[in-house]
């Protein structure tokens, strides 16, 4: 009786061990909705503080938050630096006509109330303030929980959602920034990214800007005298090398959406919320916000184009007529003959 009672004692802790052991180790492939944008600059203090929204005005992202809020992941590309008085570090000459973005740290809280978990820092405005500038930024994305990569800095950065590790990994063709246009180092370091978690996420600032540049061209795109890169290449290498997914800003306007090797690749998402500092005329002031639902495999089961129109000097309103839709779904099939972009 009393060995009966040992073995199955021992039988019921072994049993028990076994099931803690399955339940740490087994795989759960999530269903996550992701939530994109393309450029975010929500006010400088640099040259003028008159460049900064007025306070009645209250957070420019507040339209956009019950689009944002429902999903499980939000990211956008960071234009400049989140700091309050440091130096421009810029050559802008005379200062005349100088584009260098310094966002104060009381409007910067506007992304973490909109609930973005990773800004993207490789472009070519997160350097206008040097290195003081960066380190800034990046103390103040670490302690409002916000992710970010692609900066020297930090090459790499990871989360978890649900049960999947996403990791974050983003290139540019600009100072202190991964460089899009070194292949070898884009296929090594996406290569090495891919050991380290579940679904990786590719972001990229490149292309050549204007409102003629909604196609993507073959080959190398020049902007004045600067190399911004062979996107399809680009992209391509990424995916090749184990990208899940791969997401574009830069050009300042909206281009299509390749399916490649059944991964995504949204090539530019154009300006989300850019206040008074950018040109924001037809059709710069175009402004998606890309929702996706995607597998912890990679797999899209959805893709969306929700659409906004930035309104005054730079607030993303909701579009009723759904004009960045149209526009993302036009070139997706003349581009790339994909169909499958839905409002």
């Amino acid at each position: 009786m009393r060995k009966a009672f040992l073995i199955l004692l021992l039988l019921n802790i072994f049993g028990g061990a076994q099931f803690i052991w399955a339940q740490k180790n087994k795989h759960v492939e999530d269903t996550l909705t992701i939530a994109a944008v393309g450029d975010l600059m929500i006010g400088s203090n640099y040259p003028s503080v008159d460049y900064l929204p007025k306070p009645e005005e209250g957070n420019i992202l507040l339209g956009a938050m019950p689009f944002l809020k429902k999903a499980d992941l939000r990211l956008g590309n960071l234009e400049g630096s989140i700091a309050d008085t440091v130096p421009v570090f810029k050559d802008c000459g005379d200062g005349k006509n100088c584009y260098a973005f310094r966002t104060p740290l009381n409007i910067a809280t506007w992304y973490k109330e909109a609930g973005f978990n990773y800004l993207n820092l490789s472009n070519n405005h997160s350097y206008d303030f040097g290195p003081d500038g960066n380190k800034s930024t990046m103390e103040f994305l670490k302690n409002n929980n916000i992710r970010t990569s692609g900066v020297y800095q930090k090459h790499f950065d990871t989360m978890m959602v649900k049960h999947t590790l996403v990791g974050f990994l983003s290139f540019a063709p600009h100072k202190n920034c991964l460089n899009l246009n070194n292949d070898s180092m884009v296929i090594a370091e996406v290569t090495q990214a891919r050991k380290k978690c579940d679904l990786l996420v590719i972001y990229f600032h490149g292309g050549a800007e204007g409102a003629t540049k909604m196609h993507v061209a073959e080959g190398h795109e020049m902007f004045y005298d600067q190399d911004r890169g062979d996107l399809k290449t680009f992209t391509h290498n990424c995916i090749d090398a184990g990208a899940d997914l791969v997401i574009g800003s830069g050009p300042h306007i909206v281009r299509g959406i390749e399916m490649y090797k059944d991964k995504l690749i949204a090539y530019s998402l154009g300006n989300f919320a850019t206040y008074h500092l950018f040109n924001l005329k037809h059709p710069m002031d175009y402004a998606p916000l890309l929702k996706l639902k995607i597998t912890s495999k990679g797999k899209v089961l959805e893709s969306r184009v929700i659409s906004f129109i930035q309104r005054g000097e730079g607030i993303p309103k909701y579009d009723k007529d759904r004009t960045a839709y149209r526009m993302i779904k036009a070139l997706s099939e003349s581009d790339f003959g994909y169909k499958e972009v839905k409002k």
